[in-house]
């Protein structure tokens, strides 16, 4: 019981981060140019940004710690935005694994030893580079601060007995017993944060990581007010040829009926509210996109 709560807990926020963030990076449509800063309001046709608004949210404040801002829009998105899964698991078409950060993997030993091979080239946007020592120290943060542990390695009932690297770009991980949900279940909710800022964060679970540094499609902020921010696309995003959008822009809502208002009237193109006739009301506007 206790998994399966976890579990599903945890699907639900990887789909707010990956599945917006990540998955955006690869299917939005193309574009280049930097985000243009607009005052709240303002008319949005023709944006460059896949624009975004949530429904009654309050005002945003600079907080982008994925451990703990994600009751926020701002640290929701940050899963996916700023901090890379190491593989994406889903439930949707009968389920699915997409390598990410991990480009691969292979079980051994009985299936109990569970080997990673780390993308190569990957850094993040300070320009140092994302390595093994990086998805070691994500994995096993929560000796650190209990607040980071997203695999429950610190739980006196871990399936876990080691996480080592063997070299640069290999990760190892060592289970007490055999778990056909593994990854799904417990590897598939971890992101991973740049060893060399984390490691010397005092309080992870009070800081609010104001200026991120991440290796993901969108780990460039822009510009941030109350009332709206942008995501830049990194420029040197190991995906090559991706995020084929210039940024993300989220902005704020009132209410239901406002965000239902401004998706209507093409001032914001995504939102998570039910769209009543959906069909007339939106669709018909704009067949082509």
């Amino acid at each position: 019981m206790r998994r399966e709560v976890r579990s599903t807990r945890w699907l639900a926020a990887t789909a707010a981060a990956v599945g917006i963030a990540a998955i955006v990076a690869a299917l939005a449509g193309s574009s280049s140019a930097p985000a243009a800063t607009r005052a709240a309001g303002a008319d949005l046709a023709g944006h460059k940004c896949l624009v975004m608004t949530g429904s009654g949210d309050p005002a945003f404040v600079k907080n982008f710690n994925p451990y703990t801002a994600t009751g926020l829009p701002s640290g929701g998105f940050v899963r996916g935005a700023f901090y890379e899964p190491l593989i994406i698991s889903t439930v949707a078409g009968g389920g699915h694994q997409y390598p990410w950060l991990a480009q691969s993997w292979k079980w051994s030993n009985g299936n109990k030893t569970l080997t990673l091979n780390l993308q190569k080239g990957v850094k993040w946007t300070d320009g140092q580079a994302l390595t093994s020592a990086d998805v070691v120290y994500s994995l096993t943060a929560g000796t650190q601060n209990k607040t980071m542990d997203m695999i429950g390695y610190t739980s006196p009932d871990s399936n876990v007995t080691s996480i080592k690297a063997s070299g640069p770009y290999k990760v190892v991980i060592n289970l007490k017993t055999v778990d056909s949900q593994f990854i799904p279940a417990v590897l598939n909710p971890q992101f991973i944060v740049p060893k060399h800022i984390w490691s010397k964060v005092a309080d992870p679970s009070t800081f609010t990581n104001p200026n991120p540094v991440g290796s993901g499609p969108f780990a460039v902020l822009g510009h941030f007010t109350t009332q709206d921010y942008v995501f830049n696309k990194n420029p040197h995003y190991w995906k090559t040829g991706t995020p084929l959008i210039a940024c993300l822009e989220y902005t704020q809502a009132a209410s239901n009926d406002s965000a239902l208002l401004a998706i209507q009237s093409g001032q914001v193109d995504w939102t998570h509210n039910f769209v009543p006739n959906v069909a007339q009301a939106y669709v018909a506007k704009d067949k082509a996109h």
